[in-house]
């Protein structure tokens, strides 16, 4: 047996009379114009006063950047961890980016949209038990990125390198 199907329901005249009555703010005895002049003028504004942001940190990466995305901050002598590979990480406003050193290929891995960061951590590797050795060899500084997606990076800082 076929089933017929299920007529549309529509909406009683009373629900949308109200549905309309709160989305028509504009619609009543004032234009939206005159609401408008008591707000304030456009004329006040100076446009000339906005000047173009520069792109001051990274012009040599701009070829891995999307359209309006800026370098905040840009590390040199970065180890990604999980593949133990070399590169650059840049932080920008949308996202962190590795790319690859020598190739200047970007690592999918090591690269992560801001908003998928679930949090990140200062790690720093526990000391060996001869203390003669950490003495020698600097401590290695790590930066853990956790993300909604559950993925663990980690980025290794070279020592003596300026950040």
């Amino acid at each position: 047996m076929g089933s017929r199907p299920r007529p549309i329901r529509s909406s009683s005249l009373r629900e949308s009379q109200s549905q309309h009555q709160q989305h028509s703010d504009f619609d009543s005895d004032e234009s939206y114009s005159d609401k408008m002049e008591g707000a304030g003028s456009w004329d006040v504004l100076d446009w000339t006063k906005f000047a173009p942001k520069s792109k001051s940190i990274s012009h040599d990466m701009e070829e891995f950047l999307y359209h309006n995305e800026d370098v905040k901050e840009k590390g040199q002598g970065v180890v990604l961890v999980n593949t133990d590979e070399a590169g650059t990480l840049l932080v920008t406003n949308f996202r962190i980016l590795f790319v690859r050193e020598g190739t200047r290929n970007i690592i999918p891995l090591g690269t992560i949209p801001l908003a998928t960061i679930d949090k990140f951590t200062k790690l720093v590797p526990k000391s060996s038990p001869a203390p003669r050795q950490s003495d020698k060899a600097p401590s290695l500084r790590l930066l853990q990125v956790i993300g909604k997606d559950m993925r663990i990076i980690v980025y290794g800082f070279r020592p003596f390198t300026k950040q």
